[in-house]
């Protein structure tokens, strides 16, 4: 190759050196199963800088995780009800997958398990009187009722009573006679009704009710 050549080429070289590289996705790598539990427990361990946990991730992948587990237990029913030999290929292919599930499992609980660590703790509302000396002024305001004083209370209280069932009870026997008044009253006009009279009369009588005292003026005719 002439000195030219060498020449033209190392300047097509350093042009496109000196051109800026388009901005895109860096290239993808494979991470063999095996390995997922260690770099999960580099994330947790990470410190400087801290790496953020979201919690939509670990929703899409409990939602992954549950969906693996149908499909795998799927194919297990469907090569237990087979007994050819073509069927054993699907076996192998469901217990790799299987294993990829259990590993994605232990990933999920290593995640889910610092997430809810460094979850800000609420604050107690209320504390709990563990100590003798807090048990003791949970005490503090009660009033305590000296028993003579109990005493004297309840029997004003029981007088009290007896003198409220002596009133009510004297009450029922007034209403009574009350009542037996005005029934007597009742029958002795509606005796005098039968009997035949040529001119008015005036029949005025006064009796006390339960609630009420009132007068009646009775007139009528009768021939």
């Amino acid at each position: 190759m002439s000195g030219a050549h060498l020449r033209a080429n190392a300047n097509t070289l350093a042009t496109t050196a000196d051109r800026p590289r388009p901005l895109g996705p860096s290239p993808l790598r494979k991470v063999h199963t095996d390995n997922l539990v260690t770099l999960d427990s580099q994330v947790v361990a990470a410190t400087d800088p801290t790496i953020e946990i979201p919690l939509a991730i670990l929703d899409v992948v409990q939602v992954v995780i549950n969906g693996r587990k149908a499909a795998c237990s799927w194919y297990a029913a469907y090569t237990a009800r087979q007994v050819s030999e073509a069927v054993k290929h699907i076996e192998k292919s469901n217990g790799r997958h299987q294993y990829f599930v259990d590993v994605l499992q232990q990933v999920l609980d290593i995640l889910k398990k610092e997430a809810k660590r460094r979850r800000p703790k609420r604050k107690k509302k209320f504390d709990m009187a563990t100590a003798i000396n807090e048990l003791s002024n949970l005490y503090l305001h009660l009033e305590v009722e000296e028993p003579e004083k109990s005493c004297e209370t309840h029997a004003h209280s029981r007088t009290h009573c007896d003198c409220l069932v002596r009133i009510w009870r004297s009450s029922i026997k007034t209403a009574h006679a009350h009542t037996d008044l005005s029934r007597r009253i009742r029958t002795a006009i509606h005796a005098s009704w039968r009997t035949p009279r040529a001119a008015s009369v005036c029949i005025q009588c006064s009796f006390l009710l339960p609630c009420c005292a009132w007068t009646c003026t009775i007139s009528w005719m009768e021939i």
